[in-house]
């Protein structure tokens, strides 16, 4: 059977993609370096790309445009490799739920200068700050589904308020994501994964029974 070609839609939206990723490159590499996003001009980010200012503005209205998409392609990245946590079997471990939490880490590294310049940009961008509450607003549902499945079955411990716990851990996690993780090397990333295991571990797991490891007691499992 032929397959069915791409509709015209279908391949700009697909143009679309690779022309942003080819300027998330660049503008991830000037923030790496220590650049602040409102700072750079679209010609930098353009001329980065190797593309011209028209170019830029026949896919994005402004900066702040660009920013929001970027930080949607951060947040489905990191929102997938969260799955490895909220998928977890109900007899997962401390080191299973450490492994996870790791590799989210290891994920948002390569990202976390442009969220810290996201956190900044939404504290003067309406647009831009209604975006960011969105997308984490719908991780924190995510999170809530994990921890509502949990005590269904028994492998979160029973809490109040499930919703507000889960809008908690999600904004911690984003802003600490932030904060933290820009320029850090392995042996930093390996001390953030502890703190945030030991965070949602203590916080959703501990006392239900499930099989404990040496990672909680000493660190072990860094």
């Amino acid at each position: 059977m032929r397959s069915v070609p791409p509709s015209a839609s279908e391949k700009r939206a697909i143009r679309h993609a690779a022309f942003r990723r080819r300027l998330l490159e660049g503008v991830e590499g000037r923030l790496n370096e220590g650049a602040v996003y409102s700072e750079l001009t679209v010609e930098q980010i353009a001329s980065d790309a190797g593309v011209s200012r028209s170019t830029f503005y026949l896919h994005f209205r402004d900066k702040s445009h660009l920013l929001e998409e970027f930080f949607a392609d951060v947040v489905g990245d990191i929102t997938d490799a969260a799955r490895g946590w909220w998928d977890l079997p109900p007899d997962a471990g401390y080191d299973d739920v450490h492994d996870a939490i790791r590799n989210m880490l290891v994920v948002c590294r390569p990202h976390a200068a442009l969220m810290s310049a996201v956190t900044e940009a939404a504290g003067y961008e309406p647009a831009l700050r209604a975006h960011l509450d969105a997308l984490i607003t719908e991780g924190a549902g995510e999170v809530e589904q994990h921890i509502l499945h949990g005590q269904a079955r028994g492998s979160v411990r029973a809490f109040p308020a499930p919703t507000s716990v889960a809008a908690w851990l999600a904004w911690t996690a984003e802003r600490g994501m932030g904060k933290l993780l820009p320029n850090t090397d392995d042996a930093a990333l390996a001390e953030l994964s502890l703190g945030l295991t030991t965070i949602i571990w203590s916080t959703l797991y501990d006392g239900t029974g499930r099989p404990g490891s040496g990672g909680r007691d000493d660190g072990s499992g860094a």
